[in-house]
């Protein structure tokens, strides 16, 4: 296997990782990255094209967690760049 083929395989593991459920409560990464992880947040969705439309199994959007993280860089990301309204 190539070095070209072997960083593909980790880029591809690691976007998948990004956009599967990690608790019983169904939260992805991004979820988690919503408390005190911007940059981790950031480089999920920038870079590794995480799905921001996931929620957990109550419902809980990333929107949702920021709020609860009071995460006002975030709440701000979401809604200006992402284009989340406030009414999802």
């Amino acid at each position: 296997m190539s070095e070209d083929q072997i960083k593909k395989t980790i880029d591809d593991a690691i976007k998948a990782w990004a956009n599967s459920s990690t608790t019983l409560d169904d939260w992805t990464a991004l979820h988690l990255a919503c408390k005190d992880n911007d940059e981790i947040f950031m480089y999920l969705v920038e870079d590794l094209g995480a799905d921001l439309n996931k929620r957990s199994k109550e419902g809980i959007s990333v929107l949702h967690k920021a709020a609860i993280c009071n995460n006002t860089y975030l709440l701000t990301y979401l809604v200006d760049s992402a284009n989340f309204k406030l009414d999802d």
